[in-house]
């Protein structure tokens, strides 16, 4: 027997954390692909529209702030989910 099945063996396993485990990874995959999808509610909504009014903020900053990895991708969203 080698040194890695030793290893292997004495580690307990938990098949429901690996179970879990298994879910979240579908989950996020889900809530990438549906992220496009995804509109506003009418309070971040507001939110957003007094952030991008505020001119000592910059769009980048405000991207951040939402998580958003490029500006671009956010131009997007904004247009999208504000219609405008």
């Amino acid at each position: 027997m080698s040194n890695r099945n030793i290893y292997l063996a004495s580690k307990p396993r938990y098949e429901i954390l690996d179970g879990l485990r298994g879910v979240a990874a579908m989950l996020v995959v889900a809530f990438h692909l549906f992220e496009t999808y995804f509109h506003m509610s009418p309070d971040a909504a507001t939110d957003l529209v007094h952030l991008l009014k505020d001119k000592s903020l910059s769009l980048t900053d405000i991207a951040y702030m939402f998580d958003f990895s490029s500006q671009s991708h956010f131009s997007r969203f904004v247009q999208n989910s504000l219609g405008q």
